[in-house]
């Protein structure tokens, strides 16, 4: 069961990254896509950045981007605080299981071997075109999220007790099927999960055709869902965060291809638990000796604000902008604060922390990234990158022309390191991740020699 690759989709490219860090390891080479589709499947873990979390085509894209799954496993990342459109998603990722195109392949398959199926194989046809599973658990037991009876918590309080969705247009659901709206759903509560791998199979078994809700509480639960429901249908079709992934590479880590090793160039790093490889320090693109880093804080998070600070003590430069002055500026302004960041990271020091207090506007990520963008243009050596929150690094990236990514491993919870094809180093983190020395964590890997 463990040797089928992964094609894997994420509504922002944090996620994106996060999802490839902890399903590649040295015989899974991982690559994320920034385009398509069409996808080129150059890896054994593909994951593309279909940038869709607030958009309103987010289910199509979803479809579309599902039509070219071909015999790899599906893993659908979502927000681990359910943000954005997952009622969309999950009515997709449910259409494209149950899609006559599915039923007609397994038939083909059935047809072309019924010479050699033995007596009861009807019966095995009728399983083989049935819907595949569709299991969503969003929990993520590292960062204290976790669902019971189908209620997402933070940390002891339910999601609609937190302030998590303070900047969302409307109210946080009450529970995962409020979120779903109206897609077919079945409660696979926390008893049945821990049931035993047999008893949950015969459950998930039974959700065919609905969404596969499952609580989940610790990492050992998500590993029970991953195995029980691959048991129950091999083409079965996973919605979750990060937790869900992670447990999904422990699986296939446990059950590597009957062949071996893949025949693609793995990375250099070991996996390390449910992280994903983990990076050694310094381990910055080959020739990046001289290369500035520039860290964008483009996350409203006021732990991210904080996480600045710290850096900034450490001898990193400040590059502060103001939402209401620069992020809505003219043209004219624009261009004044790239010349101004473009300056900064002449600097002998070299590392160059872009900040932004105040209410940021919806164009915010945007213009943002266009103030990079004119920036880094030209600039030599091009600066490594450091970029917290899933749409600004994406709109970066987008400004900079970067189509593709190829992961190294993770420096910490989410904080992925990644090479583009130039060779600069890149790391994405979300906005809501990391311990108040996450942002030094990630310089000190990257430009060790930099802080004082």
């Amino acid at each position: 069961m463990g040797s089928a690759p992964v094609f894997a989709l994420a509504d922002d490219l944090s996620g994106a990254a996060e999802v490839a860090a902890v399903l590649m390891s040295s015989a899974r080479p991982a690559r994320i896509a920034l385009t398509g589709p069409p996808y080129a499947f150059t890896a054994p873990v593909v994951v593309a950045d279909l940038d869709c979390r607030y958009r309103d085509e987010a289910g199509e894209l979803v479809r579309q981007a599902l039509r070219h799954a071909g015999e790899r496993r599906v893993f659908v990342k979502i927000d681990s605080l359910l943000r954005g459109d997952l009622a969309a998603t999950a009515a997709a990722t449910l259409h494209t299981a149950t899609s006559h195109d599915v039923a007609v392949r397994d038939a083909a398959v059935l047809d072309a071997s019924a010479s050699l199926a033995p007596a009861g194989g009807p019966a095995r046809a009728a399983h083989l075109t049935a819907p595949a599973l569709v299991v969503l658990a969003p929990a993520l037991p590292a960062a204290g999220r976790v669902t019971v009876g189908g209620v997402p918590y933070i940390r002891g309080l339910s999601l609609r007790e937190t302030r998590a969705w303070q900047v969302e247009p409307r109210p946080a659901p009450a529970c995962i099927t409020e979120a779903l709206g109206g897609v077919p759903s079945a409660l696979v509560p926390l008893a049945a999960v821990r049931a035993g791998r047999d008893s949950l199979a015969r459950t998930l078994s039974r959700t065919a055709g609905r969404i596969a809700v499952c609580d989940a509480e610790t990492d050992a639960d998500l590993g029970a869902i991953v195995g029980a429901a691959l048991a129950a249908d091999h083409r079965t079709r996973f919605i979750g965060a990060g937790g869900l992934a992670s447990a999904l590479g422990r699986f296939l880590d446990a059950n590597p291809p009957c062949g071996g090793t893949l025949d693609l160039h793995p990375p250099s790093s070991p996996r390390a638990g449910t992280m994903g490889p983990q990076v050694p320090a310094g381990s910055r693109a080959r020739g990046a000796g001289n290369r500035p880093l520039l860290v964008v804080v483009g996350t409203a998070e006021p732990a991210a604000a904080e996480q600045a600070r710290l850096l900034l003590s450490y001898g990193a430069h400040p590059v502060a902008l103001d939402a209401a002055t620069d992020l809505d500026a003219t043209p004219a302004r624009r261009a004044h604060l790239a010349q101004r960041l473009r300056e900064a990271l002449r600097m002998p020091v070299a590392v160059v922390v872009l900040t932004v207090s105040g209410q940021a506007p919806p164009t915010a990520a945007a213009t943002l990234a266009g103030i990079v963008g004119a920036a880094l243009t030209g600039h030599t050596p091009a600066p490594d990158l450091v970029l917290t929150g899933g749409e600004t690094a994406r709109r970066v990236l987008d400004a900079l022309q970067v189509r593709e990514l190829t992961p190294v491993g993770q420096i910490h919870h989410g904080a992925v390191h990644c090479h583009t094809l130039q060779g600069r180093s890149v790391v994405t983190r979300p906005g809501s991740f990391g311990d108040r020395d996450s942002l030094l964590r990630i310089a000190a890997h990257l430009a060790p020699e930099r802080l004082t």
